[in-house]
């Protein structure tokens, strides 16, 4: 909030883009600390999406792009690392309006 706000006093907020990194964790792992880390995560993002409408700068939220993950379920996989690139410059950021968490602009 801190960090966001320092850089919405300084530059046009519109030209700001605050991306939600993919959830960590694994939502369907039998593992309940893996799942709760997942859940976490999409908390986590939810709370960037009310930040960035806050301070009127540009919002990605991944939480539904399911990225691949390498096995410590934290960092992309090789195949993740290009999916995200792929995906985000597939994104609708440069428009007037905030992109609602969850909602692409699809």
């Amino acid at each position: 909030d801190v960090f966001l706000s320092f850089l919405a006093q300084r530059k046009d907020p519109g030209h700001i883009l605050l991306i939600a990194p993919v959830p960590c964790g694994d939502r369907t792992s039998p593992d309940p600390l893996q799942r709760g880390i997942y859940r976490e995560s999409c908390r986590m993002n939810r709370e960037f999406g009310l930040l960035a409408r806050k301070y009127g700068v540009r919002f990605i939220d991944t939480t539904d792009w399911s990225i691949e993950l390498a096995y410590d379920r934290v960092h992309f996989s090789r195949e993740g690392h290009q999916s995200f690139a792929r995906r985000l410059r597939g994104e609708p950021v440069f428009g007037d309006e905030y992109i609602e968490p969850g909602n692409k602009g699809l």
